[in-house]
C-alpha cells in the first residue's frame, strides 16, 4: 500500500507542468505524458521528450491532458479564479516553422501552434483546438493573451507566453477542463516541435499588459529626417523603446536613425512583459540635378571636355 502511494506521488509529479503563485515551477517533458489526436503528431528526440509535428506535407497533431492529472496534489482539482501562464518551449529543427496559430478572434484554420484549455474531445486535433475559443478562451470573466515573443529560428528553441486571468465568477470556475498544445504545418510540410514547458498558476487577477498598437509614421527616411513613433497601450506600468530608453507616461516619440533600425517596445506590469517591433529604413540620397546646359563648343579631333556637376 505504501508502495503503491509512493508510485501515486511519483506520477504526479513527473506529469505535472503546474505550480502554486510564490512556489518554484515544476517542468516536465510535455511529451512524456498525455494523449495524442491525429497521426500527424509525433513524438521526437530522446526519449520523447519532445513532442509535435514534423512533415513535408499538410498534417497537424494535438497532445492534451486532464487538468485534474496536471494539478495532482498541488492545485486544486479544477480551474479557480486567478491568472495561469503557460511558458512553452516551442522550437524546430531544419524544416520551416509554422509560427502562431492565432485564436484570439475565433477560429483558426491556418498553420501554427497554440497551447490552451477546451471542453471538448474528438478525432479531429484542428476542430478540438477551435473548442479552446469556444469552451475556454471568450467565456465570461476570462481574458486570453497570446505569446508576442520571436519564432524560433532554424535548429533552435524559444520560450512562447500563453497567459489566461480568470475573474471570480467566470464560469469555468470550478470546472475540470482538457489542456493541450496543437501544431499544424502547411502544404509544404514544416515542423513545430513542443519540449520542456509549464503551467503555472497565480491566485491573483493580474494586470498583463497588452500592445494595441506600435506605429510608426513612416517606413523609410533620410539622412537628417524624423519618423514619428506612437503606441497604445493598457497596464503599462513601465514602457521602454530599444535605442530611445524609458518613455513610460508617453504616446509617442520621435526618432532620427542613422542606419536601418528596429525598435522594440516593451512593457512591463506585475511581472509580465510584452513586445512589439517596427523597423525604419534609412533612405539612399540621390543627388538632385536642377539644371544642366551645354553651351555650344567647337572641339578639335582628339579633344576632351571635362564636365562638372
Amino acid at each position: 500500500m505504501l508502495l503503491q502511494k509512493n508510485l501515486y506521488l511519483v506520477l504526479c509529479l513527473f506529469i505535472s507542468f503546474i505550480h502554486l503563485a510564490n512556489a518554484d515551477p515544476v517542468n516536465v517533458p510535455i511529451g512524456e505524458a498525455g494523449i495524442q489526436i491525429e497521426s500527424g503528431a509525433t513524438r521526437v528526440g530522446e526519449t520523447g521528450q519532445r513532442w509535435g509535428v514534423s512533415n513535408s506535407i499538410t498534417r497537424d497533431g494535438l497532445l492534451y491532458f486532464t487538468y485534474s492529472d496536471l494539478a495532482g496534489a498541488e492545485l486544486p482539482a479544477t480551474i479557480q479564479s486567478g491568472t495561469y501562464t503557460c511558458s512553452a518551449r516551442i522550437g524546430v529543427a531544419d524544416l520551416t516553422f509554422p509560427g502562431l496559430n492565432d485564436i484570439t478572434s475565433g477560429v483558426n484554420l491556418t498553420d501554427g501552434c497554440v497551447a490552451g484549455f477546451f471542453s471538448t474531445i474528438g478525432s479531429n486535433a484542428e476542430a478540438v483546438k477551435n473548442t479552446m475559443v469556444s469552451s475556454f478562451n471568450v467565456q465570461n470573466g476570462v481574458t486570453y493573451y497570446q505569446p508576442t515573443e520571436d519564432n524560433p529560428e532554424a535548429d533552435s528553441y524559444v520560450t512562447w507566453t500563453f497567459i489566461w486571468t480568470i475573474e471570480p465568477g467566470s464560469p469555468v470556475i470550478g470546472t475540470n477542463p482538457y489542456f493541450g498544445v496543437y501544431t499544424k504545418i502547411g502544404s509544404d510540410g514544416g515542423e513545430g516541435l513542443w519540449d520542456d514547458s509549464s503551467l503555472d498558476y497565480s491566485a491573483e487577477v493580474k494586470s498583463v499588459p497588452v500592445i494595441h498598437s506600435f506605429t510608426s509614421d513612416k517606413n523609410a527616411v533620410a539622412e537628417g529626417e524624423t519618423a514619428k513613433l506612437s503606441w497604445q497601450v493598457t497596464n503599462g506600468e513601465s514602457i521602454t523603446i530599444s535605442g530611445v530608453g524609458d518613455v513610460t507616461g508617453l504616446s509617442e516619440i520621435n526618432v532620427s536613425p542613422t542606419e536601418n533600425t528596429e525598435y522594440i517596445l516593451t512593457v512591463t506590469s506585475d511581472g509580465y512583459s510584452r513586445t512589439s517591433k517596427i523597423v525604419v529604413n534609412m533612405t539612399v540620397s540621390k543627388p538632385n540635378i536642377i539644371l544642366f546646359t551645354l553651351v555650344k563648343l567647337t572641339l578639335e579631333p582628339g579633344m576632351q571636355l571635362l564636365l562638372i556637376l
